[in-house]
C-alpha cells in the first residue's frame, strides 16, 4: 500500500510476505497527513532498502498505531534503521504520534 493520501485507516487486517522495490515499506508507505493502524499484524515483510521493514510513515502528520504485531519483518540493507517500523518524527506540537501497543516478535 503506497498512500500520499490525507487521511488512511487501517484496521484488523494481515499483512503477510510483502515486499517493496522501492526503498521503505515492504508493507505500506504513508507519506500523507493522518494515518490510523490497529489491531494489525505483518508478517515476513521485508525490503532492500533502509526504513521500515513493514511500514515507512514519512509524512509530518499525525498517526495513532494501536495493537500492532510484527513477526520477521526486516530489511536486508546492513544499514537499515527501523527493521519492522519506521516513522519520521518532528518537533513541532501540532504534528503528534500515538503508539500506546506495539510488539516486534
Amino acid at each position: 500500500l503506497s498512500s500520499g493520501s490525507e487521511n488512511v485507516s487501517i484496521r484488523n487486517s494481515v499483512f503477510r510476505e510483502c515486499s517493496s522495490s522501492s526503498s521503505n515499506g515492504g508493507a505500506i508507505y504513508f507519506s500523507g497527513i493522518r494515518i490510523l493502524i490497529e489491531e494489525t499484524t505483518f508478517i515476513s515483510c521485508k525490503i532492500s532498502g533502509i526504513y521500515g521493514g513493514a511500514v515507512y510513515i514519512g509524512s509530518s502528520g499525525k498517526s495513532i498505531l494501536n495493537k500492532i504485531c510484527g513477526f520477521e519483518c526486516y530489511s536486508t540493507n546492513n544499514n537499515a534503521i527501523g527493521h519492522f517500523f519506521y516513522i519520521y518524527v518532528c518537533d513541532d506540537p501540532l504534528y503528534n504520534n500515538y503508539i500506546p501497543v506495539a510488539t516486534n516478535l
